[in-house]
């Protein structure tokens, strides 16, 4: 979730979140409080941190705070449950509200992200806390989000009775995605049963044929969960910077394709063995998807001047791309099919098909809705994906469907997705 939503939901009020589940008081101890501000370095403005005249916020761990400010001296952390408002009695720096946003870990604990706002001015004051707490009773799951933007409520999933046995009939599998109104959820649907499970904090998540799950964690970096997604390694990416995303394990599961936004310095596709090793780089390339034998199907990015849409087939060792030759005027989102034969991707908001020859062109949808995010079924019969990206309503269209249907969970709630799928 991000900073702006919390502030939405913290608006909306907190009580429904702070009940499922209860979240004791963060751990006895001193955190320290530090300031954020702008730097330029290497003629890139970045965040810089240094440590705040607020010092540090110490816990006693049974529910009482105090500041220690270096300017001013000690004061009092309070919580009014009924207008549910934080506050720091901080001496000179005077009465100061805390907003905060839920952090986790596997769901196993929570990080409070404190940020003070100065209510004289009402000026942020850059300066954050970032507080620990154990959750206790069931892991967060299906915690709604509440904002204040205007199409909020028309967005929200619609309910439906669920069908008798199977939710989604003909239907077969495991889609795993980052679901929308959900706080930071990896969730698995088993679309047999519409059982939906939450598996890890995180986005663009995939789940690689032997079971590990990857994903971009809470700190922007890629983790590797194994098949139980208790434990997750951290993926070296020893001098690199910049935001990543859309990370994939090869088949072989020990290759780590993703894209690189370190723009203006660089912006494409990296691959990496899974201790760190560079393998390969693809520049202006985006949305990697692995063939079974271990080529990379890769998208161009076409936001930057002089870039033509494109799909690109790499050789197997990763080191030169042949284009996938599609007489086409927009490509994005490329999703190769488990038998390696064809590619789905989208095209002015439409799913299109080829053969990975570029071959057998298909136009699977056309709507007046956007679709996006196209995703094969094991069988390589059916594609999942998302229809219109502000609402993100999961659907799926079959060989023989002429526009996609919903696909329902256990309860008969339509599915709302963020970002990627993947169905194994």
């Amino acid at each position: 979730m991000s900073f702006r939503q919390c502030l939405a939901l913290c608006a909306a009020g907190l009580g429904a979140v702070a009940a499922v589940p209860q979240v004791p008081a963060p751990p006895a101890g001193i955190y320290a409080c530090n300031m954020t501000s702008l730097a330029m370095i290497n003629g890139m403005m970045l965040p810089q941190v240094s440590f705040s005249v607020l010092h540090s916020v110490a816990l006693d761990g049974k529910g009482g705070y105090v500041l220690q400010n270096i300017n001013g001296g000690p004061g009092k952390y309070t919580y009014d449950a009924a207008k549910d408002k934080f506050s720091f009695m901080t001496g000179r720096m005077g009465v100061f509200d805390v907003r905060y946003e839920y952090k986790d870990d596997g769901f196993k604990e929570r990080f409070f992200r404190l940020q003070l706002i100065d209510k004289k001015t009402g000026k942020d004051s850059s300066t954050f806390c970032t507080l620990t707490a154990k959750t206790t009773g069931k892991p967060m799951t299906n915690i709604q989000e509440k904002s204040n933007f205007p199409s909020d409520t028309a967005s929200k999933p619609s309910t439906a009775q669920p069908s008798a046995g199977n939710p989604n009939p003909g239907l077969k599998g495991t889609l795993v995605f980052y679901e929308s109104y959900n706080v930071g959820a990896i969730q698995s649907l088993d679309l047999a049963n519409g059982k939906k499970q939450t598996r890890l904090s995180g986005t663009d998540p995939f789940l690689a044929k032997n079971g590990e799950l990857v994903y971009v964690n809470r700190q922007g970096e890629i983790g590797i969960a194994d098949q139980s997604y208790q434990s997750a390694l951290t993926l070296k990416r020893e001098g690199e910077f910049g935001d990543v995303s859309q990370p994939a394990l090869s088949p072989d599961g020990q290759k780590v394709a993703y894209a690189l936004d370190a723009y203006p310095s660089w912006r494409g596709v990296v691959v990496r063995s899974r201790g760190g090793q560079v393998l390969g780089k693809f520049e202006w390339k985006l949305s990697p998807s692995w063939t079974p034998d271990g080529r990379l199907v890769l998208a161009e990015d076409t936001g930057y001047e002089g870039h033509r849409p494109g799909l690109y087939l790499s050789s197997a060792d990763l080191k030169t791309l042949k284009p996938v030759l599609l007489n086409i005027d927009d490509i994005e989102q490329p999703a190769v099919s488990p038998d390696g034969r064809r590619v789905a991707f989208v095209s002015n908001g439409d799913i299109w098909i080829a053969n990975l020859d570029g071959s057998n062109l298909k136009q699977r949808t056309s709507t007046d809705k956007t679709e996006t995010g196209p995703i094969w079924s094991p069988d390589n019969q059916t594609l999942a994906l998302i229809v219109d990206p502000s609402t993100g309503l999961l659907q799926v269209l079959g060989p023989g469907d002429s526009k996609p249907r919903p696909v329902q969970d256990s309860e008969g709630n339509q599915i709302q997705v963020r970002g990627r799928l993947l169905w194994r």
